[in-house]
């Protein structure tokens, strides 16, 4: 598949579906000046990390590599939930991949057990101006139990990169916290920027904070925090041990970052 990029550049992206990515070549040269790198699901297929070569950075190989791609699975029939900042962006600009946008069959249960959110679809929520609830998913093991917030997830994808074979978006369900050594998960769940996974070891220490609290602010604007943090949002105050807050006031999830503002977009 050929492009061209913004300077007129000629980009080649190539799929390589046995190391799940796409690659992109510049004017015919050997090297790799681009990578977009994927998962295949029984429903969607998802985009978990986009590199541009700083060499090339400025060149379109971005745009080239989202368009190849999502030309590609739009010819498969897939459905893509953009899960990369660039990725989503470029979805909610481009009315021409509108019909991409992945909606999953299942309906989520909170651990209540009352059903489907609100008893209504996301759709539904939307179009009567509601915003959705907060989901917390539990996955329970031998060893270590796995809770995940949907709601907090920014897709940083340390999980699946750091033991797929936990947690494995082509499963039902996604999280097996018995498939690696409890240790194991509960080091790459650490790894989880915005907090949205959490874990208890039922025979090991509560997940220690920092001490003092370490804040930084990447050049997106994004504030990550670490430490014992008390967090107060709609629902009100939360202990939390790691968070990822907006920084630009464009969130709709306040105080949380939800990439709504320039992070979203690069």
């Amino acid at each position: 598949m050929q492009s061209r990029g913004g300077d007129g550049t000629a980009v080649d992206v190539v799929d390589a579906p046995e190391s799940g990515r796409y690659g992109a070549r510049v004017d015919g040269a050997e090297e790799i000046a681009g990578i977009a790198q994927y998962l295949r699901t029984p429903e969607p297929i998802v985009f978990v990390h986009t590199e541009v070569e700083p060499a090339h950075e400025g060149r379109g190989v971005g745009g080239a590599l989202a368009r190849a791609s999502l030309d590609a699975a739009r010819a498969e029939g897939l459905r893509g939930p953009a899960v990369r900042p660039f990725y989503a962006g470029r979805l909610r600009r481009r009315p021409e991949y509108a019909d991409l946008l992945y909606q999953s069959r299942s309906s989520v249960a909170d651990r209540g057990g009352a059903g489907p959110v609100g008893g209504r679809t996301p759709q539904e929520r939307e179009h009567r101006g509601e915003r959705a609830q907060p989901v917390e998913k539990e996955y329970r093991g031998e060893q270590v139990d796995v809770t995940f917030r949907p709601g907090r997830c920014l897709h940083a994808a340390e999980c699946v990169r750091g033991l797929p074979e936990v947690f494995d978006l082509r499963k039902r369900p996604w999280g097996t916290p018995d498939a690696a050594a409890p240790e194991q998960v509960a080091e790459v769940i650490r790894r989880c920027p915005g907090g949205a996974l959490r874990y208890r070891l039922r025979n090991g220490p509560p997940e220690a904070a920092e001490h003092p609290a370490v804040i930084t602010r990447d050049g997106l604007g994004q504030l990550f925090v670490r430490g014992d943090l008390r967090v107060v949002d709609s629902q009100g105050p939360h202990d939390e041990t790691r968070v990822m807050l907006c920084g630009c006031g464009a969130s709709g999830n306040q105080p949380y970052c939800d990439h709504a503002g320039v992070c979203g977009t690069t």
